[in-house]
């Protein structure tokens, strides 16, 4: 009686945390959906809230010699090793909501990929003395934050080091344009950035949260693999002066 009592009350529990966990997931998905919602809307009515965004006119527009032009549809091929000036080039498409070729987002993931391989799943980070890190998390795409970011503390260089908490992707429309970002100053600067996997770089996650869209809606489903391939050798902490776990 007491085995059957017992084998009762454990099939309620499995229920109930099953229950439980399928309203928590419930109640993330739908706030997911409401940021995704809002984010369409300020989208599809950028050029009405801000006209300036997607003019043409705006910026250095000889930096866009390493894009991919839509209108003639040629492209250029990024070049490497990267150097500073190209990241910054880079960084000035982005910000003029412009789009690098194919080719060359690929060619940076395959280096990305090249370059995490030889890591291991905790990384170390040492800060000299003199020197700050600046620990950035949660970007989820929001590329105007990250540049506000850089904007108050510079950008990367061997005297400027950064480490990347994760969540670089999903909820917002530019995931794709911060983790090309953050994997172009790590090639530059692999002594001075570090980058920890989130949550949201898992496949499972992203293919819900909407990376897996904007990968398809601005490249295809070769460039969302390959950025999966990246997201699974990123490390999962970094430990920062033998001390702090990241």
């Amino acid at each position: 009686a007491i085995q059957a009592h017992w084998r009762g009350v454990r099939t309620r529990l499995a229920v109930l945390d099953s229950f439980s966990f399928n309203i928590s997931k419930e109640l993330e998905l739908s706030s997911e959906r409401i940021l995704l919602d809002l984010n369409h809307f300020l989208m599809a009515n950028e050029n009405m809230l801000c006209p300036d965004a997607t003019n043409p006119t705006k910026g250095n527009l000889s930096r866009r010699n390493l894009l991919k032009d839509e209108s003639s549809h040629t492209s250029s091929q990024l070049p490497f090793p990267l150097t500073e000036a190209t990241v910054l080039e880079m960084i000035d498409l982005f910000e003029s909501r412009g789009k690098m070729s194919s080719k060359s987002v690929l060619d940076l993931l395959q280096r990305q990929i090249g370059l995490l391989n030889d890591l291991p799943n905790i990384t170390s980070c040492d800060v000299p003395s003199g020197h700050l890190l600046c620990i950035v998390g949660d970007l989820h795409g929001q590329f105007d934050d990250l540049m506000h970011i850089f904007r108050l503390h510079g950008y990367p260089s061997p005297t400027r080091l950064y480490l990347f908490n994760g969540d670089f992707v999903d909820r917002t429309e530019m995931g794709l344009e911060v983790t090309l970002t953050l994997f172009a100053w790590h090639q530059l600067y692999p002594q001075s950035v570090w980058l920890n996997r989130g949550n949201h770089e898992e496949r499972s996650v992203c293919s819900v949260h909407g990376f897996e869209r904007e990968c398809e809606r601005k490249y295809d489903k070769v460039v969302y693999s390959t950025f999966l391939a990246a997201f699974d050798r990123l490390p999962l902490a970094t430990i920062v002066n033998t001390k702090v776990l990241v």
